[in-house]
């Protein structure tokens, strides 16, 4: 599991580097319209019915600020792996975020998201994929942002979702449905393009 925050932040790291080699810094005038990306590294808790659990994972997204005070987000989530072998179930998904941003002053913004999270849960029975299960739910998240001096921000974050399956699977004699409470603490950094 630590390998796999090692690799998240290998990746957010080169796209860092390759996004401020494109960048000038001393000329960023972000007028706080315009597209967006960016990527978190998330320490997640999850709580259901069968287990309680941490694990890590990360978010990867982009978007558009419409004004200084709204943008619409898409994002890609890794939402960790839970269970002990030989029966682990693999969380991943996509959302799309409303963000409410409130500019506290020329570097520093809070900001509110709320959307929607298409997730899938990918059992795996011993070594070999068993079954999944898809749904939807609500996503929320509030946070803030520090602007640097080198063209992108820095950015701090909790979010919740609650993941809740009217499906269930049939993994070898079980069945199993999925519901938990994810909470997540996220840091990551966002580029403005």
């Amino acid at each position: 599991m630590l390998s796999d925050l090692y690799k998240v932040l290998a990746r957010i790291s080169i796209i860092f580097l390759c996004l401020l080699a494109t960048t000038q810094s001393n000329a960023v005038d972000f007028t706080g319209i315009g597209l967006f990306v960016g990527g978190n590294i998330s320490d997640i808790s999850a709580q259901g019915d069968e287990f309680e659990e941490n694990s890590s994972g990360y978010q990867l997204y982009g978007g558009y600020n419409f004004t200084t005070n709204f943008a619409l987000e898409v994002s890609t989530h890794d939402l960790g792996n839970y269970g002990e072998f030989p029966l682990t179930v693999d969380i991943s998904g996509y959302s799309i975020d409303l963000v409410g941003i409130y500019p506290v002053n020329e570097r520093i913004d809070v900001f509110a998201k709320a959307g929607n999270l298409w997730w899938t849960a990918d059992y795996t029975l011993g070594f070999s994929a068993a079954d999944s299960l898809k749904s939807s739910n609500w996503f929320y998240s509030v946070g803030g942002s520090y602007e640097t001096s080198y063209g992108f921000d820095l950015t701090l974050s909790y979010a919740r979702t609650t993941l809740d399956s009217d499906e269930s699977v049939q993994i070898g004699s079980i069945t199993r449905s999925f519901a938990a409470d994810l909470d997540f603490l996220t840091f990551g950094l966002e580029f403005k393009i």
